[in-house]
């Protein structure tokens, strides 16, 4: 039996997030929004909804919006994006002031190129990578500090595409070193990891303590600077499937800097439902904050009925039954999660109540049940009865 497995089968290990400001109930919600504004102040009001936000760090060019985010849920956590490992040219001019001058800044030799010269795009011809050099990581992080942190809007920063390879990149055709040679890529590997590593340390030597630093990807070994991850395309094939994904989650409530801010990131059709459910119920093994947005986007405001379920704070840690469902006791409700190929019957000890819900009333319609059955890759939050 593999280390994963043992661990999933006893219990999961997950601590109770630390720190006045990431002290939500749950389930906590996470939302990924990435306008460089906030165009249309309805919005606003549909971001304050949510327990933690990631919106661009252009935003604060209105600050008044944060200001009334802040206003609408004192207890909202608000988090700057920005790419920590590339560039898009595109993204400047008068809606983009930050990137602008960052831009205006950027030196040649900061570009990440092949081994004939040309500028490297990890996703398309529109971006351009850096080398993650000591220069580029000492300038970003310097200029964090003095135009965002500093601007005291936010409670921290999240920096996008958090690698620890980049030899994938451009089939592997990457002169790091600008020597016309393609760099080997368990070298190249390293010495990128280094460099972030050095990246985050400079970000962190800035932030002090109370301001949170999270990223993007399934870390290993950046924990030591990292709040949190998150998880992207949860449960995604890149992380191992749903065994590699919960590893992953498991590891960033252990490791991560306190106090944690873990993701748990999934995408689907609006209406699926189950989906939803299921990377949900996923999330509510831990302690994290749960996102769900249509594949490639980050500026829909979809809600579901499970978020207002009020399942106040967990009682104790997830636990696995014999069936392979997994279970976590609230002090309002309980929530099973089913990851196996079967469709899973469960007898409950006494009796709890379905969710009253609109959008799936087959699955949520606020009925007492002393059983419930649960799809394969499917999960339910029950509310106590009385």
């Amino acid at each position: 039996m593999s280390k994963l497995k043992f661990a999933l089968l006893i219990v999961f290990m997950f601590p109770c997030i630390a720190g006045a400001k990431v002290e939500h109930p749950y389930p906590r919600l996470a939302k990924y929004f990435l306008h460089p504004r906030i165009w249309d102040k309805a919005w606003v009001e549909e971001l304050a909804k949510w327990d933690v936000v990631i919106l661009d760090m252009e935003v604060q060019a209105e600050p008044q919006d944060i200001e009334l985010l802040r206003k609408l849920n004192p207890d909202i956590v608000i988090l700057a994006y920005i790419t920590s490992e590339e560039f898009l040219p595109e993204l400047t001019g008068e809606d983009y002031p930050l990137r602008t001058e960052i831009l205006s800044n950027i030196k040649e030799n900061w570009w990440l190129k092949d081994t004939q010269g040309n500028k490297i795009s990890a996703w398309d011809d529109t971006s351009r990578m850096f080398t993650m050099s000591f220069d580029w990581s000492d300038f970003l992080a310097k200029f964090l500090d003095a135009n965002v942190i500093k601007s005291g809007l936010w409670d921290g920063l999240f920096y996008d595409c958090v690698w620890e390879e980049v030899s994938w990149v451009n089939s592997g055709n990457i002169d790091m070193d600008n020597n016309g040679i393609k760099d080997n890529p368990e070298s190249l590997d390293k010495e990128w990891k280094n460099r972030v590593e050095y990246l985050l340390s400079k970000t962190v030597q800035y932030l002090g303590e109370s301001f949170l630093l999270v990223g993007n990807g399934p870390s290993r070994s950046y924990y030591h600077y990292l709040n949190g991850i998150m998880l992207e395309e949860f449960p995604a094939v890149y992380a191992g499937g749903w065994e590699g994904s919960m590893e992953h989650y498991q590891r960033c409530m252990e490791k991560a800097r306190s106090p944690r801010v873990c993701f748990v990131a999934s995408d689907g059709e609006k209406e699926d439902y189950r989906m939803m459910r299921f990377t949900l119920t996923c999330c509510l093994l831990g302690d994290g904050y749960f996102s769900y947005d249509r594949p490639g986007s980050h500026t829909s405001f979809w809600w579901y009925d499970e978020y207002d379920a009020s399942l106040g704070y967990p009682k104790a840690k997830a636990y696995k039954l014999e069936s392979g469902v997994f279970r976590r006791d609230f002090d309002k409700g309980i929530v099973f999660c089913n990851p196996t190929l079967k469709t899973q019957r469960i007898v409950l000890e006494k009796a709890f109540r379905k969710i009253k819900g609109d959008q799936e009333p087959v699955i949520n319609d606020g009925s007492e049940v002393s059983e419930v059955t649960i799809a394969s890759k499917d999960g339910i939050i029950l509310l106590n009865a009385n």
